[in-house]
Formats: C-alpha cells, structure tokens, sequence
C-alpha cells in the first residue's frame, strides 16, 4: 500500500507556499527550492533551469496525480497523469541506475503513473550539470 507523504493542498508559512498544484507546463526558478509542485493535469512538462552555481543544493519535488480543492475531474486517479521533466540542454538527470544523457527527459508514461508518484531532484555541481535523483517513487523511465 503506497503512503503519500506530500502535501497535496497549499500551505503557507509566511514566506511561500510548501505545495503548489501545477495544471500548465511549468519552468522552475530557484526560489522553486524545496516547494512540491503537485503535477494536476496531464501530458505537462517540467523544465529545469542551467544548473549554476547558484542553484548548488537547490531541490525540486514533484509529485503526480494529487487531488487538488476543486480539481479537475480525473485527477487524482491512478493512470491519470502523464509527465515530463525536461534538463537544460547541456544538463542531464542522473540517478535511477543511468549517468544521464544531457537533454534528455525524466518520464512518468501515464499508462504506469500510481496516485503520490513522485521524484526529488538536487542540482549538483555546475561544471558537471547534473540534477541528481535523490529519491523517487514509482516507475520513471527516460527519454530515448
């Protein structure tokens, strides 16, 4: 039985939101860090940012099929969502077993998505333009 242990509604802290729910593609900023975009609708893509050396440390989490206040109908339903998670060109997604390839996706296929799948990124060291899997759950595959 999965457990979801993202936020799935807006929370404010004074500062800015712990969760968001995304229904467009998206680019992430990094004043992005450490928020759970909460991916609502289907086929989106999320864009990272050049990994600088501003962005060192700098956390994305994304989660699939939440079930927003008033959400669309369908979401939050297994096999509901489709995404995409998209380098820079000259970035790559390491982690899951591969080294990465510089631009190419991270994929969630929406034929595979369970309700709380999700993936935390961590930018690493820019010379090397890696966002590296932290931790991930369900079955991301990658672009070809």
């Amino acid at each position: 039985r999965r457990v979801n242990i993202m936020p799935t509604v807006k929370l404010y802290d004074g500062k800015r939101y712990f969760a968001e729910n995304v229904s467009a593609n998206n680019t992430v900023a990094a004043a992005d860090s450490g928020v759970v975009l909460n991916i609502i609708a289907d086929a989106l893509v999320t864009t990272l940012p050049n990994i600088t050396t501003a962005l060192a440390g700098t956390l994305v989490i994304v989660k699939l099929g939440g079930v927003p206040a008033g959400g669309p109908v369908g979401s939050g339903a297994n096999k509901s969502v489709g995404h995409a998670i998209s380098p820079h060109s000259s970035d790559k997604i390491v982690g899951l077993g591969a080294a990465g390839v510089a631009d190419k996706d991270l994929l969630m296929v929406k034929a595979s998505m369970q309700v709380g799948d999700y993936v935390i990124l961590q930018a690493g060291d820019a010379t090397e333009g890696n966002w590296n899997v932290v931790e991930a759950v369900g079955a991301w595959t990658r672009e070809g």
